[in-house]
């Protein structure tokens, strides 16, 4: 990894919870844009519930990702809810492994 020192230019970004997903997928394909959260509020996400669901996804990466295409980056939907999008996704993943199981047996 090479360090390459840059000129930051912060700014604060507020935005409605059911537009999280959504206004974070749009500066993360900049790829210009370094992320620090930042929460005054004192409800929290429901965040254990993606945490889960990114951990049952890692478990399956470890064992099948090396089978698996590249990964396609699809726009958010700002009508779905934030933990629609890794739900549905992982659900597809378990289903994919169900049947390549026994063709990698």
């Amino acid at each position: 990894m090479m360090l390459r020192p840059a000129t930051a230019s912060w700014f604060e970004l507020l935005t409605a919870r059911e537009e999280l997903g959504a206004t974070l997928d749009c500066l993360a394909a900049t790829g210009s844009v370094q992320l620090q959260s930042h929460s005054r509020s004192e409800s929290k996400l429901a965040l254990p519930d993606l945490r889960v669901t990114l951990a049952d996804f890692e478990t399956l990466a470890r064992r099948y990702g090396h089978y698996w295409p590249a990964a396609k980056m699809v726009p958010p939907d700002a009508e779905r809810d934030l933990l629609e999008a890794p739900r549905t996704a992982l659900d597809r993943v378990r289903g994919w492994t169900n049947e390549a199981d026994p063709l990698i047996a």
